[in-house]
């Protein structure tokens, strides 16, 4: 049996005008949930209520069956959670979209994740709305080759209106896959005037620098949920290799990889502060603090401990690890793919190598190591002011609202052909 909960936080009024945007959105990815895919939806649908925008999220969670609503500010918050049987949740979460008495929304959003994927386009065409699918670094890379879900990728980005990819490559990928040019680039954003450090900020990361005996070596951060598309163990393996692993302290935080655990607990005594790798010839201990997932706020003292930042990914979307870092003046050591490659420009930022290239790579640690502390400043300070210009949450929210008027208007017209075309008007 499906149960649902309705829960009434305060008295609110969710009327709205004639002319005002209301949106279903479906997602897998929003607070309580953890990630940067969580904290990008909790931004973009926060910033679009800002713009007078109604938003009932449908967010899919683990657990025994049950549909959980709360009357939120500008829209609705629908915890639907999904315990095995799939079609059964579906259909009563169906049944509750169709008895919602202000269900008359312009759009369906999908953001994010395979069952939102699955769920979304039959809800849009039920509906009779425009499907707009706004794609993360995920939900194409990884499902793109998936024998399960591909095939839902696929008809998903088919079935949609428009389609937002959150860096160019993604979005030239899916416009060469599917017909009529409907991805569009639209880079993530940041707030730096909520994004910036305080002096109490400067002063914890000064003496976690001293503590952890960083005065003479240069700090290199490794932050969020690393995987195996981020390259981390990749990158580790080329600083043992490189020649120059003495010279740097490696500060990694967040959830990594086994992999990567593995590369750093190589170690012939298992020193929680070194690691090396006596299979690799000519390997160097590698000086590192492995620290737990923080929460986005108090990584800002870690960000300031690190001279540079690494994000040495196979394929990505655009990290908020990037705009973090970058917002506070961090200059980045990056591969030159995805989102950093929109971004970032060797030499001017920090430094780009070819994914997974050796050779590159260790080319660039080397440019690192023989650049002064001024210059990484200063290559900081640029990429702060590109963010600051072109990588606004300003920006990004208006992109947005702009990608649902040209899915109103796009959905408009083809329906008027269709029926053109169905009553033969225009016919001989």
């Amino acid at each position: 049996m499906m149960v649902i909960f309705l829960t009434v936080n305060a008295i609110i009024d969710v009327k709205k005008s004639n002319n005002q945007q209301h949106i279903l959105w479906i997602t897998e990815n929003y607070p309580p949930s953890r990630g940067g895919m969580a904290q990008s939806c909790d931004r973009i649908v926060e910033n679009l209520k800002q713009k007078n925008i109604l938003i009932d999220i449908i967010h899919f969670m683990p657990g025994k069956h049950r549909i959980k609503a709360e009357v939120k500010a500008q829209g609705q918050y629908i915890r639907c959670y999904l315990d095995g049987d799939y079609g059964h949740a579906m259909n009563c979460l169906w049944n509750f979209i169709q008895n919602n008495p202000d269900q008359n929304y312009s759009h369906v959003v999908c953001f994010g994740g395979y069952y939102s994927m699955k769920a979304a386009p039959l809800y849009a065409a039920w509906l009779d709305k425009p499907l707009v699918t706004m794609l993360r670094g995920n939900d194409f890379d990884a499902a793109i080759f998936s024998t399960r879900k591909q095939s839902v990728l696929l008809q998903a980005l088919e079935q949609s209106t428009k389609i937002s990819c959150v860096c160019q490559d993604m979005s030239h990928k899916v416009n060469r896959l599917i017909k009529n040019n409907k991805a569009a680039f639209i880079g993530n954003g940041i707030n730096l005037d909520h994004w910036h450090a305080l002096p109490s900020n400067h002063s914890n990361a000064q003496r976690w620098r001293s503590k952890n005996a960083c005065k003479d070596k240069l700090v290199l951060g490794v932050f969020g949920h690393i995987k195996l598309k981020k390259g981390v163990d990749f990158f580790l393996q080329t600083l043992q290799k490189s020649g120059y692993a003495d010279r740097i302290h490696c500060l990694l935080v967040g959830d990594f990889d086994e992999a990567v655990k593995q590369t750093l607990d190589s170690s012939p005594n298992n020193s929680p502060n070194n690691s090396l790798d006596n299979s690799l010839d000519n390997s160097q201990e590698i000086s590192y603090s492995l620290l737990p997932f923080k929460d986005r706020y108090e990584l800002v003292d870690y960000y300031l401990s690190c001279d540079i930042i690494a994000i040495p990914s196979f394929y990505d979307g655009m990290p908020n690890v990037l705009l973090e870092a970058g917002g506070l003046g961090i200059p980045v050591i990056a591969s030159n793919t995805s989102g950093m490659k929109d971004l970032l420009e060797d030499g001017v930022h920090g430094y780009l190598f070819n994914p997974g290239d050796f050779n590159q790579c260790r080319h660039a640690i080397y440019q690192l190591l023989n650049t002064s502390k001024k210059q990484l400043k200063s290559y900081g300070g640029a990429l702060k002011q590109n963010i600051a210009q072109h990588y606004n949450d300003t920006i990004e929210t208006q992109n947005y609202i702009n990608l649902f008027n040209q899915a109103i208007s796009k959905y408009t017209n083809e329906t008027q052909e269709n029926q053109n075309i169905s009553f033969g008007v225009g016919g001989p």
